[in-house]
């Protein structure tokens, strides 16, 4: 078998993952098992972000027009480029995330741990972490 996927969240070929999300997302650990001439294939929502993950091996990326080649611990990004996105392990055994989002197009803030949208919601963020409003 060219590939074992476990789908975390998100949809693929009808089968949905049991993690539930607020934008829509796909989030699958694929297991490249056998190294093969031909790559295996993995469809992806028109126009979303991927993130290519290399958990372990090494693995040919393909999306779009760019191939990447992808060490451990590596990431290939590939960035609203079409519909499918071909791996390709070229070590035995290779295991990736795939990760694909929709952008969400907004402005992004970050200052330590905190991500917002704007420098005030950030401020407002840290007086509400030190005044102790967000959980103990």
């Amino acid at each position: 078998e060219p590939a074992c996927v476990k789908i975390i969240a998100g949809e693929l070929n009808g089968t949905r993952g049991p993690a539930a999300s607020f934008s829509p997302v796909e989030l699958w650990d694929v297991e490249l098992g056998e190294l093969t001439k031909v790559p295996y294939e993995l469809p992806i929502p028109e126009g979303h972000n991927t993130i290519i993950f290399v958990r372990r091996g090494r693995a040919s990326v393909m999306g779009g027009t760019k191939e990447h080649e992808v060490e451990a611990q590596g990431v290939a990004l590939l960035n609203l480029e079409g519909s499918i996105v071909r791996l390709q392990a070229l070590e035995p055994h290779t295991q990736v995330l795939v990760l694909a989002g929709e952008p969400f197009d907004e402005p992004i803030a970050a200052m330590g741990p905190f991500v917002m949208n704007t420098r005030q919601e950030l401020q407002q963020a840290q007086l509400d972490f030190r005044s102790g409003r967000m959980g103990s």
